[in-house]
C-alpha cells in the first residue's frame, strides 16, 4: 500500500521523527502484524481513532460501518506495536437515549482498562454538521434551526449543548456533564489554558474528584457543578 511503501521510506533513509494519523477502526481488519510494526519503526506514535459510540444501534443508525469488536480489534493492535490510541466519542445523536450513552461509557472504560497511559480518549456533543445527512434530518424531523447568515454561522459553537433541541433540558444537563466529565478524565484535557486549574488548585483537585465520582457510579443526576464548569469553561472563553 502507499502508507506501507512511505513508511518503509522512512525507515529506509533512516529519518527520526514521530508522526500520528486519523484512521477508520474497521481499516485495522487489513492490518496485519507486518503493517504495523512498519508503522511503528516508522516513527508512528498515535492513532486516532473515530469510534463515536460504543453502542451498535447508535452505529448503525449514524451509517458509521464499523462495529464496536472492530474498535476493540484496533485499539488491541496499536498497543501491541506500543503505538498510542485517542479514541474520539461522541454523545446527543437523536436516536439516542441514556442506555446508548452508558453503553459508550463502558467501551471507553473498558479500552481504557488496556492500557491506562496509551490509552486516552474524549467525548463531544454531537452537532449537525451543513452537507451530511444526518444535518439534512434534524433541520427537518428534530426541530434544530440552522444559522440564517454566513456571519452567524461564523459565531456558532459548534460544541454547544444548545445544538441538540430535540432532548428535554434534563436529558441535555446529563449529556454535557457526561461529556465534561470525559474532558477531565483525558490525559488530552489542557489544564494550563485556565489559570483556575493550574497545577495542583483546590478547584481543579475538586473537579477531578468528583468527575472520577461520577462516572465511576454513572451517577449524574441534578450535575450542578458540572453547570458551574461549563459557565467558568463559557466566561474564559474555552466553550
Amino acid at each position: 500500500s502507499r502508507v506501507e511503501a512511505i513508511c518503509s521510506a522512512i525507515i529506509r533513509e533512516g529519518y527520526d521523527i514521530e508522526w500520528t494519523a486519523d484512521v477508520r477502526a474497521n481499516y485495522f481488519d487489513r492490518y496485519d502484524r507486518g503493517f504495523m510494526e512498519t508503522l511503528r519503526k516508522s516513527g508512528c506514535k498515535e492513532l486516532i481513532i473515530g469510534a463515536e459510540s460504543g453502542s451498535p444501534r447508535i452505529l448503525e443508525a449514524i451509517q458509521k460501518d464499523i462495529t464496536v469488536d472492530q474498535v476493540r480489534d484496533a485499539v488491541k493492535k496499536s498497543l501491541e506495536q506500543g503505538i498510542e490510541v485517542f479514541g474520539l466519542f461522541m454523545v446527543g445523536f437523536p436516536w439516542e437515549n441514556a442506555r446508548d450513552v452508558e453503553l459508550t461509557m463502558d467501551l471507553i472504560d473498558e479500552l481504557t482498562k488496556m492500557d491506562k497511559e496509551r490509552v486516552k480518549t474524549t467525548v463531544s456533543i454531537f452537532s449537525p454538521y451543513p452537507g451530511t445527512r444526518l444535518y439534512d434530518s434534524v433541520v427537518k424531523d428534530d426541530g434544530f434551526t440552522p444559522p440564517g447568515s454566513l456571519e452567524a454561522w461564523g459565531e456558532w459553537n459548534f460544541s454547544s449543548i444548545a445544538n441538540t433541541p430535540w432532548f428535554d433540558p434534563e436529558y441535555r444537563s446529563f449529556l454535557e456533564a457526561v461529556a465534561n466529565i470525559a474532558r477531565v478524565k483525558s490525559a488530552k484535557f489542557e489544564w494550563s489554558k485556565n489559570p483556575m486549574f493550574r497545577g495542583k488548585s483546590v478547584v481543579r483537585s475538586f473537579f477531578v474528584t468528583s468527575g472520577k465520582f461520577r462516572w465511576q457510579r454513572r451517577f449524574f443526576k441534578s450535575p450542578v457543578e458540572w453547570t458551574v464548569w461549563t459557565m467558568i469553561q463559557r466566561w474564559r472563553g474555552y466553550a
